[in-house]
């Protein structure tokens, strides 16, 4: 999801997540989202102030993407 964020026609990687392909990459965000409903990253907290602000910025852009793929209501 990385590669292709949305399924806009102008996005160069859109056509490999088209069709049902995203299906499975998308079903497989959910076990990683926390109880608060908010999703972590995948790399070392140097400091733990800065650990709730990437959070959210990963948490917006996991929506997002979710948005993009039909999988969240506006």
């Amino acid at each position: 999801m990385d590669v292709a964020g949305t399924v806009d026609k102008g996005h160069v990687a859109a056509h490999l997540f088209r069709g049902g392909a995203a299906a499975p990459v998308l079903a497989a965000l959910r076990p990683y989202q926390n109880a608060d409903g908010g999703w972590t990253f995948n790399w070392p907290v140097w400091t733990p102030v800065v650990e709730p602000e990437w959070r959210g910025s990963v948490t917006v852009e996991m929506l997002k993407r979710l948005r993009a793929y039909g999988r969240l209501a506006d």
